[in-house]
């Protein structure tokens, strides 16, 4: 299962309930307490299964739009074994994002031209049919 952190207010009253805030509306202050943006209430920071009424779904749909499909695919590969539960991050899909464009860069080459070999040893591993 794949979880996420959401933000619930921190009710006076146990026994009501707990309403969760979209992560936008969430700021971490320097002390490592989470409140409210507009209300500067603090809120308990949790980490549970990605739920809608929770706020804290990563849409795939925006996730290709923006990091692209394989960079999708290969986080969700190197996230662990699918019977492991696991946090979402989104700065480790933009770390695969930046590995995936490293090795393009490498193999294919920038915009100056074809990839130049590295190293002696790339020279002679290259060399070799």
């Amino acid at each position: 299962m794949i979880t996420a952190p959401a933000y619930k207010r921190i009710e006076a009253d146990a026994s009501s309930t707990s309403r969760y805030i979209p992560p936008a509306e969430v700021t971490r202050r320097s002390d490592g307490t989470w409140v409210h943006r507009e209300s500067g209430e603090t809120v308990e920071r949790v980490v549970m299964k990605m739920s809608k009424s929770a706020f804290n779904v990563a849409n795939p749909d925006d996730l290709v739009e923006q990091y692209g499909a394989d960079a999708l695919r290969l986080y969700i590969l190197f996230m662990g074994p699918p019977e492991d539960d696991k946090v979402w991050d989104h700065a480790g899909i933009h770390g695969i994002t930046r590995f995936l464009h490293r090795l393009w860069r490498l193999v294919v080459g920038d915009s100056h031209g074809p990839a130049k070999p590295r190293s002696a040893a790339t020279e002679t591993i290259g060399g070799v049919e």
